[in-house]
Parts: structure tokens; sequence; C-alpha cells
């Protein structure tokens, strides 16, 4: 039969959730010819299955016929009917065989349908000029590839037409900003204090006139802070800790006074004040002397090594002091000679008594124990324990 009808496309139907049947008016050969393609709310194609999805009537006839679809399209879907001829050639023609007028009409009604398939999907396609080369269309095909991976990103775009439009008048200064993308970041995220600032712009310019104060102030935020509290402080001036009362006492504290007062125990604050090892000895001994230090030009006039001062300083010496002399004898009955040295327990204090019967001093007498340690300036030789004359003259070293 003739072929008049140049369209194979019926819709879109719009879906309402009841209804199931849907016609199509242009002619297929067969069920499987039909396309039926069913449109979800957010745009997405989905092409259904014979059978599995729907049942097709009216094949072969040139006002079409009916889709059955098992599950009805919902509200929002929308249901579009198009043809997809099965490129094949069936007739077989034999020479010197009868030809069927029919046969070959059907088998040209098959090719122009096949071709009206073609330039329908043709004319839904993207074009290029016929003036472009045709490395254009790879660019071209590249360039919607691209597009389609941020489709969600254009839509957005295209929403906000008119900011960009806005945007577009104000590129400069978009540029700009660009520079300072960090600091955008920055106040973006204390968008709520910059609010507050902005409130209160006239005490902002207060202090703005007042910059190098809020400098220093700023250096001791810490110490402000515990000052606040009444907690004590820690000055970075002396490193000196004190509340805020205290503070007033150190008022006009030197810098050695700081040094003293921050030093970490007795010997830092002896180090302050430049003492040495001396200041923490009772006495001094001989061992802490330096001897080309000491010369009698430094001693004060009383205290020089003179002879008189020598002489006086014996004289006044107690009985038995270290450096004075006794006449002592040995109780352990030996004989002792020049340089022997003896501890004064074995020592005892001697002398002479007038004998009752003449004038001779020929009677010893001994008694008292002196202290320390004394040296023999002398000699006797002791028979048989203390008696005349057993006794000698010692000094007291020690």
């Amino acid at each position: 039969m003739t072929q008049t009808s140049t369209t194979a496309q019926t819709g879109p139907y719009n879906g309402n959730g009841s209804t199931v049947a849907f016609d199509y008016d242009f002619r297929i050969l067969a069920d499987a010819d039909i396309v039926v393609t069913l449109t979800s709310a957010a745009g997405l194609d989905t092409v259904k299955t014979l059978t599995t999805d729907y049942t097709v009537s009216g094949a072969g006839s040139a006002s079409g016929g009916t889709v059955t679809m098992n599950v009805a399209p919902a509200t929002g879907e929308k249901l579009t009917l198009t043809r997809a001829t099965t490129l094949t050639q069936t007739l077989d023609l034999q020479n010197r065989k009868v030809v069927s007028p029919e046969l070959l009409e059907d088998a040209l009604d098959k090719l122009t349908l096949a071709a009206q398939d073609i330039d329908a999907r043709v004319d839904r396609s993207v074009k290029i000029s016929v003036a472009s080369d045709v490395t254009d269309l790879d660019l071209l095909i590249d360039n919607i590839n691209g597009l389609s991976a941020i489709e969600s990103e254009i839509g957005t775009v295209a929403g906000i037409s008119s900011d960009i439009t806005t945007v577009s008048g104000i590129s400069a200064n978009v540029t700009t900003v660009a520079g300072i993308t960090a600091n955008v970041t920055t106040v973006a995220g204390i968008s709520a204090d910059v609010s507050d600032v902005a409130a209160i712009d006239s005490a902002v310019s207060t202090v703005a006139g007042i910059d190098s104060d809020v400098t220093t102030l700023a250096g001791l935020s810490a110490e402000i802070q515990l000052l606040a509290s009444g907690s004590p402080v820690s000055l970075s001036v002396f490193g000196i800790t004190a509340t805020a009362d205290e503070l007033n006492e150190l008022d006009g504290v030197s810098s050695i006074g700081g040094d003293l007062v921050r030093a970490a125990d007795a010997a830092a604050q002896r180090t302050v004040l430049g003492l040495g090892d001396l200041a923490v000895l009772n006495t001094v001994d001989t061992a802490q002397v330096d001897n080309g230090a000491i010369t009698t030009a430094k001693l004060a006039s009383g205290e020089q090594i003179t002879t008189t001062n020598v002489n006086t300083a014996i004289a006044s010496s107690s009985v038995g002091a270290v450096g004075t002399y006794a006449l002592l004898g040995n109780v352990n009955s030996t004989t002792v000679t020049p340089g022997l040295t003896s501890p004064g327990s074995a020592l005892i204090y001697a002398g002479f008594t007038e004998n009752s019967s003449d004038t001779n001093l020929n009677l010893s007498v001994f008694t008292g124990t002196p202290s320390g340690t004394w040296r023999c300036m002398g000699y006797y030789n002791t028979f048989g324990g203390l008696a005349v004359g057993h006794f000698t003259l010692w000094l007291r070293t020690a």
C-alpha cells in the first residue's frame, strides 16, 4: 500500500496513575517495531520492554493501533510512542520466477518506513553547519559530554541568570575579591561577628584612632585577664607573680631588684648580688685564703702581724690555750723527747714545792689534765712513774 504519512511518533502522553491504554496513529509492520519510552518526572528516559511492560495491537494497519501498559504511568511521568522498523530485507527474488507486485510493494513500504524512522532521529539530533569542518563535530561531542557532566550545576546557574548579569557588571571587583579568597573564607566563618561590629561602627572608629595603645594592651592580654579575675599575674618586666593589690607595692622596683626576686634559689640570688663562696661560710679556714691576697698593708692597724700584737695576743691567752706553754708530766710513765706529741688526756700539770725538812725545791706536784694536743719541748726519763723532776715544757698545738 502507499505510505502517505510522514510522521512516526505519538505523544508524549501525561501519566495519571490510572490510564494504561495509549493509541498510536502510524503504521508498524510488527509489534516489535514500536518503541515505548517512559520519561520520569526528573526527565530520565527509559525504553520499556515488549510483553514485560506492555502489549501492542494494530500491527500492519495504516491507521495505527493501541499500546496497553501493564502498569499505568504515574502522575508526572510521560509516555511517548515511536517506531524503529527492523532493518532487514526478507524478499527473495529468483530468475525466471513469478514476481508478486504485492511482495515488491511490501518491501518498498518497509524501506520507506525505515527511512522515515531514520529521518525522525536525524531531526531530533544535534547538527552542525554544512559549512563546518567534520572535525568540528568531534569538538561539539566533547563539549556536549562536558556539559552533561555538570548538568546540575548548569541548572543552578540558569536559576540565577539575573545575578550573573549583575556580577558581570562588577567583574573588576570580582577579580579583586578572587585575589583574597582566603580572607573571604575567614570572614564568612565569622559573619555573625561582622554584623556585631557593623552595629558599633563609631566605637570601632574610636579604637582605630588609638591602635598603638590597643597593640600594647594586646601584648598583655593574658595579664589583663588575670588582673580582672583577681588571680596572680606574671609581669613580663620582672617575671614576678603578684596580685593586682601587690602590683602597687612593686612600683619602682629596680632592675637588679627584679632579678633578685625572680632568682630561683639562694645560690641564684648570691649570683645576682655578685657574692662568691665565702658568703655561705661562718668561718674562714686557711684553705679559703689566697696566700698572695693578704699583706701587712691590707690588715687593720690593730691586727697587723707585729711583735707587739703577737705578744699581746699571747699574753691575753687563757691557760691551756693553743699556742701557750705548760710544765706537764706524762701519766704513762714513759720517756719523752723533744718533738713528741701527746693528747692532753695523757698529760698532767706539774711543778715544784718546798721540802718540809729543808729549803730545797725538790718535791714535784702533779694535778689537773689539760685539753687538746701538745708537743714536747724538752726531755725527761721516767723510771717507775711520776716523781721529782718527771716533767718538762710542752706547747699546745691544737
